[in-house]
């Protein structure tokens, strides 16, 4: 007699509900190295940017120049400010994600317990029935030999 878990369809929801646990964290780390990435980049041009305004100041620059400058570094500082928050966003969704994993994680592995616990049941079971069956043949075979005697 084959084993057949009871609860296998669970534990197959169990362990697909882990893996999608799993896929939303690695999708929000994924996000958050190019969120860092871009601010990097941000980072870096308006840096140039404040550079390069410094120096045109210093040799002499027109208003309309100096305020187109200055509307620039104040739209990189805008996004660089928007990538920050989007960061402090995704820190808190990471640490929900590894919550969600760490309670997906707890209840796959309930689920995997139990199985080990039936299996190891149904194992003992076996065992018992054979045990049982050969039990029987050594009983009729002491019968048959008085019989012959």
């Amino acid at each position: 007699m084959a084993y057949k878990f009871r609860l296998e369809t669970l534990l197959t929801m169990r362990r697909r509900l882990f893996e999608i646990a799993e896929g939303e964290l690695a999708r929000i780390f994924k996000e958050m190295a190019m969120i860092r990435e871009s601010l990097q980049a941000v980072t870096l041009h308006l840096d140039t940017a404040k550079h390069d305004l410094e120096e045109r100041l210093s040799g002499g620059l027109i208003a309309e120049e100096c305020q187109f400058r200055t509307r620039h570094i104040q739209v990189l500082s805008d996004e660089q400010e928007e990538y920050a928050k989007r960061l402090v966003k995704l820190e808190m969704e990471i640490l929900r994600a590894r919550h969600n994993l760490s309670l997906r994680h707890r209840e796959k592995e309930l689920i995997e317990n139990f199985r080990q616990k039936d299996y190891a049941v149904f194992l003992a079971e076996m065992q018992r029935m054979e045990q049982k069956e050969a039990d029987d043949l050594s009983s009729m075979r002491y019968v048959r030999k008085e019989e012959i005697l």
